[in-house]
C-alpha cells in the first residue's frame, strides 16, 4: 500500500504536511490542532501567492523573492481595500525643504554617502507592474500562537505606576517593551525623515527583536495608532538574525491589527524595487566607517490618482570607505490621506491606506526617531541581553555607536524642516539610552565637534543642530560597575542621571499642545503625574473637588477621595460628565468630605477679582481631557543648568543667610521680630507674624521684569512658613521670570515648596516629586498672559493657599480653579499650621549687595513710590486662620533688603476706612544703587 502511495505520486510536501495534522492533531484540546490549521494556511498563501508569482528568485543570502502582480498582492485582502484604486506614486514631490534646512544639508553632505544595496538584486529585478515579495519560511509562522497573531507585534498591558527601579533605572510604559528615542509633540505631522545608522545588534532569544526606526503615532499612549519604518533584527517575523528593512502599522496599539511588512492585508507596495523583509547589506562595523539608511514616511490627502512613474534602479555601494546611505521617507500625500514611505531620496515604496485608521486619517500627533527592543526580560535582573543600536553607550565624542542623523519633520506645509521642540524619552535609562547633540553644543552648525560618530577618525566638518542623534545598549550590571573609574564613565553617569530625571519628569501623554510662546504641553494621566514618585505619596489618596470652580466669597465646597487602587491605576477614563458617577468604578474608598463655608472681609462693600485676570497662552491652542492633567514638558538643557542635582531644586537655593541679624517692625510699633536675609537674595516684602495660619491670598499685579543673565531670577509672590529662619518649611506660588529654570524670559506661572530652607528638598512646579495637580485647566509653569503695562489696564494673578484642615492638605487656587496641592505628608510644621504670611517680590543674584549692583529688577521695574499704573501691587491680601474667616492681616510689617534698589510701600489711600495696598519692586542697578 505504502508503495502504491508513492506511486501514484503524493509529493513529499504533501507527505509532511500530512504527517504534521497528523502529529498536531492527535492532541487533547482544540487549541492543539492550531499548529495543524495554520500549516494548511500557510499552504493556501504559498500556494496564492505562486499563483501571482511571474517570476522567482534566489537570493544569494538565502532568501526566495517572489515578484508577484502588483494587483494581486496580499494588501486587497483586507475589507477595507477590496475597491481600492492603486496610486503608484505621491502626487507632490515630498522633499521640499525649509531654506535654512535644505541650506545645512548641502552644506554638510558627504560626497561619500550612498544608498545601501539589495542582495537579491544581485539575482535579477522584478519588472514593472509587478512587486518583489519575500517569501516566508514555513518554519517561522508556526512559532506563532494563532494564525490572526503571525506578522503584529506582541500586544503590551500597561504597568501600574510604580516606583523606578533603581537597579536598571526602569520604569516601562508599555510592559515588555524599552525604548530609547528623540521625539517631537504639539504640532500635526504629515511627514518625518531620518538617515538611520544601520547595525547588527545582538539578539538573545528568538522572541525578542531589536528595531531602529522613524514613526508617526496619534492616539493615546494606550491605544495609538503608528505608521513605523526602519531596520530590524526580529528572528520570530524573519526567521534569521540578518537585519532587515521593515515597515509596520497598527491602529489599535498592536492589540488586533497591524503587522510587519506585508505578512498582513494594509501596506500598498508600488516598488518593483524594495523586498520589505529583505536583508541589508554591507552593515557598519565598529572598527570601519558606519553605513545608514535614510527612511521618509509622508501622507497624501483626499483624491484619487492613478500614475505610473519608473526610478532608475538604485546603485549598491560595497566600498567599506564608503557612508551607506538607508533614507526613510514617511510622508503624507495631501491629496489622497495615504502615508507613503519613501526609501532613499527618490524610491517610493508604497503607502498604508487612510481607510487602515481612525486618528491617522488626519496627520500625526507625535513624530518619533530610535530604537525598541521587545522581551519578556525588562524591567528585572536578570536583563535581557538583547541590545539596542550598536549595543555600546552612546558617546558623540568617539562616536562609536548607533546613530540618527538628518532629522525632519512635515507639519501643515508641504515643507521638510527640523521640529522646533525634541526631547529624548527612554525607558530603562541604564540599559538603553539616547543622547541628542543638541543638548551638548550651544551652537551645533558651526561646532567642529557637531558630529563625532567615527570611531578613531578625524572630526568630520560641522553639521548642523539636527545632525546626530545616538542610541545603545549595554549589559545593565556592566555599566553599574564602571562608576566613578575614569573621567568618562563620571560624565556617561552624568548624562545617565539626566535621563533619568527626564524620564520621570516627561511622562507619557494622551495628547500634546503647541502653544504659541514655544512651550509643548503634554496631557497627562492623573495618575501618572510626577507626584507619586516620591515615595512619601506612594499610597496617595489623590482628593479631588466635587465642584472644580472656587467663587468668591471662598467657600470650600464637598470632596471626594479618590483611592489609586491597581484597577484605578489601569483605568484611563477617571472622570464622567456627572463626577459623582465615577465613585462606583474608580474606587470603592472613596469618602465624600464636609467642609466650611468661611467669610470673607471686602473693603467698604468692594467686589475682589474686580480686576482683569491674566491667562495662560496655551489655552488658546487647545485644552486637556478630563482625567488628564496639563505638564508642560521639560528640556533637556534645563536640567544641565540646574548642575545635575538629584532633584530638580531651585536654582542655586542655600540655606545660608547675611551675617547681620535684622529686625522688622509691625504696624510701626516696637514689636519686632528677625527676619533672615538669604544670601544671593532681595526680597521686598508684607508680612504677618505670630499667629497660626492655615491660608493666605492675594491678587499679584503682572508684569514682565528685565532679568540680566542667567542664572538670576525674579518673582511676585505668596510665602505661608513655618519654622526656624535656617530650616523652614514653605509653601510658594505665584509669577517668576526665570531663563534658567524656563529657557526664556516669559511671565510664567510657579509653585514652590520645601521642608528645609531650600537646602535638599523642593522645586518649581512638579519638576520634583511632590505637588499633587488635580486641574486639566491650568499648566504649572506655563506662561501667563497678558501683562500690564504702563498707565495701560493693569492685570492680575489671583493666588489663593489655603490648609484643609481634614486632610492638612495645602490646596493651590488660580483665580478660581482649583489646581492641586501638596499633601500634609511632605510635612511636619505645616502639618498644622503656617507661622508667618509674605506677600511681595524678590530677586536672586551672586550681585545683589554689591556693587556693581545686578540690573535684574523687581516686579515692574519701577520703585514702589510710584504707586498704582507704574508700580508692581499686590491688592487684597487676605489671611485665614482657625477662625475660618478670611480678613486682612491684624499685624503687618515691610521688609526691604536694599531699599535702594528695590522699595516698598504699604500705600493707604482716602479715608482712614481704605484698605492699604503693597507696592513693590525696582529697577536694580540705578544712579541710587551703584
Amino acid at each position: 500500500m505504502a508503495g502504491s502511495c508513492c506511486s501514484r505520486g503524493l509529493p513529499l510536501e504533501g507527505m509532511a504536511i500530512l504527517l504534521g495534522i497528523i502529529i498536531f492533531g492527535s492532541g487533547i484540546g482544540e487549541g492543539d490542532l492550531i499548529p495543524g490549521k495554520k500549516i494548511l494556511e500557510d499552504r493556501k498563501k504559498i500556494k496564492h501567492l505562486k499563483s501571482s508569482t511571474v517570476r522567482r528568485l534566489q537570493s544569494e543570502d538565502g532568501d526566495i523573492i517572489d515578484c508577484i502582480d502588483i494587483y494581486k498582492q496580499p494588501a486587497f485582502d483586507h475589507p477595507a481595500l477590496r475597491n481600492h484604486t492603486i496610486q503608484m506614486a505621491p502626487s507632490y514631490d515630498p522633499n521640499i525643504e525649509e531654506a535654512t534646512a535644505k541650506a545645512n544639508r548641502l552644506q554638510n553632505q558627504d560626497s561619500s554617502m550612498s544608498l545601501a544595496s539589495r542582495l537579491w538584486q544581485k539575482s535579477g529585478s522584478c519588472r514593472k507592474g509587478t512587486i518583489p515579495v519575500r517569501r516566508l519560511p514555513q518554519k517561522v509562522s508556526l512559532k506563532t500562537n494563532s494564525l490572526e497573531d503571525y506578522g503584529r507585534k506582541k500586544p503590551s498591558s500597561y504597568p501600574p505606576l510604580t516606583h523606578i527601579n533603581e537597579d536598571i533605572g526602569s520604569n516601562l510604559q508599555q510592559s515588555n517593551r524599552s525604548v530609547a528615542i528623540l521625539l517631537t509633540e504639539g504640532y500635526s505631522y504629515s511627514g518625518v525623515k531620518g538617515d538611520i545608522q544601520v547595525w547588527n545588534p545582538h539578539v538573545e532569544s528568538d522572541d525578542e527583536y531589536s528595531t531602529s526606526q522613524v514613526s508617526l503615532k496619534s492616539g493615546p499612549y494606550y491605544d495609538f495608532e503608528s505608521v513605523e519604518a526602519g531596520w530590524a533584527v526580529n528572528p520570530s517575523v524573519y526567521g534569521d538574525r540578518k537585519t532587515r528593512l521593515f515597515v509596520y502599522w497598527t491602529a489599535d496599539a498592536s492589540k488586533k491589527t497591524g503587522c510587519f511588512d506585508l505578512t498582513c492585508p494594509g501596506f500598498v507596495q508600488t516598488s518593483s524595487e524594495i523586498a520589505l523583509g529583505a536583508a541589508i547589506y554591507p552593515l557598519s562595523v565598529p572598527s570601519g566607517l558606519p553605513y545608514q539608511i535614510t527612511l521618509f514616511i509622508f501622507k497624501v490627502r483626499e483624491a484619487n490618482c492613478q500614475l505610473m512613474l519608473a526610478f532608475p534602479p538604485l546603485q549598491p555601494s560595497l566600498s567599506s570607505e564608503m557612508y551607506l546611505s538607508f533614507y526613510l521617507n514617511l510622508f503624507q500625500d495631501p491629496n489622497t490621506g495615504n502615508w507613503w514611505v519613501q526609501y532613499g531620496e527618490k524610491t517610493n515604496l508604497g503607502y498604508w491606506p487612510p481607510d487602515l485608521f481612525a486618528s491617522l486619517r488626519g496627520n500625526a500627533e507625535t513624530a518619533q526617531w530610535g530604537g525598541e527592543v521587545y522581551s519578556s526580560k525588562l524591567e528585572r535582573p536578570p536583563h535581557t541581553r538583547t541590545a539596542m543600536g550598536n549595543g555600546q553607550f552612546p558617546d558623540y565624542i568617539s562616536g562609536d555607536s548607533g546613530c540618527i542623523k538628518r532629522m525632519r519633520i512635515r507639519e501643515n506645509s508641504l515643507v521638510l524642516k527640523f521640529p522646533e521642540w525634541v526631547s529624548t524619552y527612554l525607558d530603562e535609562y541604564r540599559c538603553y539610552n539616547a543622547e541628542y547633540i543638541g543638548d551638548y553644543i550651544e551652537d551645533p552648525e558651526r561646532s567642529p565637534y557637531a558630529c563625532t560618530y567615527v570611531s578613531g577618525a578625524a572630526f568630520p566638518p560641522a553639521l548642523t543642530k539636527e545632525s546626530l542623534f545616538v542610541f545603545f545598549i549595554l549589559d545593565c550590571k556592566r555599566e553599574g560597575n564602571s562608576n566613578g573609574v575614569n573621567g568618562k564613565a563620571k560624565a556617561r553617569n552624568y548624562r545617565s542621571e539626566i535621563n533619568r530625571r527626564l524620564k520621570l519628569l516627561n511622562k507619557p501623554a494622551v495628547k500634546t499642545i503647541k502653544s504659541e510662546d514655544g512651550d509643548v504641553i503634554a496631557c497627562v494621566d492623573i495618575y501618572r503625574q510626577p507626584a507619586f514618585d516620591h515615595p512619601d505619596l506612594k499610597n496617595h489618596t489623590i482628593q479631588v473637588n466635587l465642584r472644580a470652580p472656587f467663587h468668591k466669597p471662598y467657600i470650600f465646597v464637598p470632596k471626594f477621595a479618590i483611592v489609586i487602587t491597581e484597577s484605578a491605576k489601569k483605568g484611563h477614563e477617571l472622570f464622567h460628565e456627572n463626577p459623582l458617577s465615577t465613585v462606583a468604578s474608580a474606587s470603592q474608598n472613596m469618602q465624600m468630605q464636609p467642609s466650611f463655608i468661611p467669610s470673607i472681609e471686602t473693603p467698604n462693600g468692594e467686589h475682589e477679582n474686580s480686576r482683569p485676570v491674566v491667562s495662560q497662552l496655551w489655552k488658546k491652542r487647545g485644552s486637556c481631557p478630563k482625567g488628564t492633567i496639563p505638564i508642560r514638558r521639560i528640556r533637556r538643557r534645563e536640567l544641565l543648568r540646574t548642575n545635575g542635582r538629584k532633584s530638580p531644586e531651585r536654582l542655586d537655593r542655600t540655606n545660608k543667610t547675611a551675617s547681620q541679624d535684622r529686625f522688622m517692625y509691625l504696624n510701626n510699633t516696637r514689636d519686632s521680630i528677625l527676619y533672615p536675609t538669604p544670601e544671593n537674595r532681595s526680597t521686598a516684602v508684607l508680612m504677618t507674624y505670630g499667629y497660626n495660619y492655615i491660608g493666605a491670598s492675594g491678587e499679584i499685579n503682572v508684569w514682565n521684569p528685565r532679568v540680566e543673565k542667567l542664572p538670576e531670577f525674579t518673582t511676585a509672590q505668596i510665602w505661608l512658613k513655618n519654622g526656624e529662619v535656617n530650616n523652614f518649611e514653605s509653601v510658594e506660588a505665584g509669577w517668576t521670570v526665570h531663563p534658567a529654570e524656563y529657557s526664556d524670559a516669559r511671565t510664567r506661572f510657579f509653585v514652590y515648596w520645601t521642608v528645609d530652607g531650600y537646602k535638599k528638598t523642593g522645586c518649581f512646579d512638579l519638576t520634583c516629586y511632590g505637588f499633587v495637580q488635580t486641574s486639566t485647566e491650568i499648566a504649572l509653569g506655563g506662561a501667563v498672559d497678558p501683562g500690564s503695562s504702563s498707565f495701560q489696564q493693569q492685570y492680575v494673578l489671583p493666588i489663593n493657599i489655603f490648609m484643609d484642615p481634614t486632610t492638612t492638605n495645602w490646596w493651590l487656587v488660580f483665580h478660581d480653579i482649583y489646581v492641586g496641592y501638596w499633601p500634609g505628608s511632605l510635612f511636619s510644621l505645616l502639618k498644622h499650621s503656617a507661622t508667618s504670611v509674605e506677600w511681595g517680590g524678590q530677586v536672586y543674584s551672586v550681585n545683589v549687595r554689591k556693587t556693581p549692583h545686578t540690573k535684574t529688577a523687581m516686579g515692574s521695574g519701577y520703585d514702589a513710590e510710584e504707586l498704582y499704573g507704574l508700580a508692581c501691587f499686590i491688592g487684597h491680601p487676605r489671611i485665614l486662620d482657625y477662625s475660618k474667616s478670611y480678613k486682612y492681616p491684624t499685624f503687618v510689617g515691610i521688609w526691604k533688603d536694599e531699599y535702594n534698589c528695590y522699595s516698598a510701600v504699604n500705600y493707604k489711600a482716602g479715608n482712614a476706612n481704605d484698605e492699604a495696598t503693597f507696592f513693590f519692586g525696582g529697577p536694580g542697578q540705578s544712579y541710587r544703587c551703584p
